[in-house]
């Protein structure tokens, strides 16, 4: 009677050890599971960040264009072609680090991105068409509403960031200062930048 009493207990204390180890295991691998996902989300943001701040810098360039006299010199030609590349290359860079995470990042966030994209590929085109021509021969009210449409759309872009927030994701506070930093640098170049391209336009 006492080994079979002390035999059930065994087993008890066994089967309620097996159910503590369970759930320790169960809780460490969904705090992995956040730990990647927080990760991934913070390494996207990140590379967010330095894409919007070259598209504005590319978005300077054709308000510069646009409020110049004279069709698009070669010069600032070559230099929106150039920026226009290294922007592309950053948010291709985006996308396929977004994709290469996988369901750490989701399928969100690059529909919404490509979504945005598009939309920046229809002002370019629109902005070529003006650039082209000087402004004798540009579509009124175009040269300045074009500008503003397309810091709207970057402010857009910028925040389809939003699509990598769900709850459990904490970002490190240090992380999170530093991607605070980056929003303050994009709002300087956005802002600077305005100031410089009026400079720009002065003394072209």
């Amino acid at each position: 009677m006492i080994k079979r009493t002390t035999l059930v207990l065994l087993t008890l204390a066994g089967l309620a050890a097996i159910v503590v180890l369970s759930r320790t295991a169960w809780f460490d691998y969904r705090a992995l599971q956040v730990a990647e996902r927080t990760a991934a989300k913070t390494q996207v943001e990140a590379m967010m960040g330095d894409a919007t701040i070259s598209l504005s810098l590319e978005r300077s360039i054709t308000q510069l264009g646009l409020g110049l006299v004279e069709p698009l010199s070669p010069d600032l030609r070559a230099m929106l072609d150039g920026q226009r590349e290294h922007v592309d290359g950053l948010f291709a860079e985006v996308l396929a680090t977004a994709e290469g995470h996988g369901a750490a990042v989701g399928n969100r966030f690059p529909t919404a991105l490509r979504a945005e994209l598009s939309k920046i590929e229809v002002l370019r085109t629109q902005a070529d068409s003006e650039l082209a021509v000087g402004k004798g021969d540009r579509t009124p009210g175009v040269p300045k509403t074009l500008p503003d449409t397309f810091k709207r759309t970057i402010i857009a872009t910028q925040g389809v960031v939003g699509q990598l927030l769900e709850p459990g994701i904490v970002v490190p506070s240090d992380i999170a200062r530093s991607l605070t930093m980056q929003r303050h640098a994009w709002a300087i170049r956005e802002y600077g930048g305005r100031e410089r391209t009026y400079m720009a336009i002065a003394t072209a």
